[in-house]
């Protein structure tokens, strides 16, 4: 996972670990938010978040930062390109087992897909109405559409919800007698 997408994952890991409660209680530790898939069931129920690669867009002269000039006189210029990344969040429970939770101020017993849904529709929620928290590391931070609910094998329920972060990311052109001869990034964030 390169730096930016751990950033991402560990960002929105962070805020549902922080606001949604996690419906298995007997979990030891607080962890149930992880960037890779469980090996197996009795891991469940958990969420997953998988951060795809970027699309870059708005890159012009006007994401012009600053330059140096080295002791070789070599010189760098530092600018941003805005980063598009998609963000599938999974939220997988077992089937046939049953979970209690607070729903309308009332303790309610969910199993199936009923409980996947509460489960998502939560982890959907707590990301809107802690969205500004998200945008101290990010310039954007949107829901897509709702999540649905699915059988994704004989034991499991799975729902995903699918967000886009946009960020802008620092950049970085290496100049030898004038002429371009590298092109990076420092794959840090900036706001």
């Amino acid at each position: 996972m390169k730096p930016t997408e751990f950033i991402i994952n560990e960002t929105i890991g962070k805020t549902i670990s922080k606001y949604v409660r996690d419906i298995k209680t007997d979990r030891k530790g607080d962890r149930f938010v992880f960037p890779t898939f469980a090996k197996n069931d009795t891991e469940l129920p958990q969420i997953t978040i998988e951060v795809e690669g970027p699309t870059f867009v708005d890159v012009s002269a006007s994401n012009y930062l600053q330059s140096e000039t080295l002791a070789n006189g070599d010189y760098k210029e530092y600018y941003y390109k805005k980063a598009i990344y998609p963000v599938k969040i999974f939220c997988m429970t077992v089937r046939g087992i049953e979970y209690e939770v607070i729903y309308d101020n009332k303790k309610a017993f969910m199993g199936n897909k009923m409980i996947c849904d509460y489960w998502s529709h939560d982890v959907m929620q707590q990301l809107r109405i802690h969205r500004d928290e998200l945008l101290l590391n990010f310039d954007d931070f949107k829901i897509e559409g709702k999540p649905e609910s699915y059988e994704a094998s004989k034991v499991r329920w799975t729902a995903q919800i699918d967000c886009v972060v946009t960020i802008k990311e620092l950049w970085v052109h290496e100049y030898h007698n004038g002429e371009l001869i590298r092109d990076y990034t420092v794959s840090t964030t900036i706001n």
